[in-house]
């Protein structure tokens, strides 16, 4: 990439590809998309057939391959916090605040922040406002 030479990418939405074997999807979502390759493969048209046996091999190959320095993964994925313990110099665990459709219990959350940074080493909290019911 012209320009960019020295400069480390940021990327805040790291996602890990399921292991072989594994289905996340939901089985009403499933049902809906009988004989697609995956729910949304009218957007994406380019995605390998395979799931990799290492999901995170796979993820710091793909960050390599396109100038991605760090990444921000979610410590609701069992993966992100191997990664993050196997990479702390490529991966930065974060954690959500609040669940949607329900009230956010802040003492009960701040208290789940720290345990989460005291166990896994969490260094980020993201929000999403107009999720949770106030």
């Amino acid at each position: 990439m012209a320009g960019l030479e020295g400069i480390s990418i940021v990327d805040t939405m790291i996602g890990f590809a399921a292991p072989s074997g594994v289905d996340r999807e939901i089985p009403q979502v499933k049902a809906a998309h009988r004989g697609s390759a995956h729910t949304a493969d009218y957007m994406f048209t380019d995605v390998p057939d395979d799931d990799p046996d290492d999901p995170i091999t796979a993820t710091l190959t793909e960050m390599d391959r396109h100038g991605v320095g760090v990444g921000l993964v979610n410590t609701g994925r069992p993966e992100a916090i191997e990664a993050a313990r196997r990479h702390p110099d490529r991966f930065v665990l974060e954690t959500h605040v609040g669940q949607m459709g329900r009230p956010v219990d802040i003492v009960g959350e701040v208290r789940r922040i720290r345990a989460e940074h005291a166990e896994f080493g969490t260094r980020a909290v993201s929000f999403f406002p107009v999720g949770p019911v106030p």
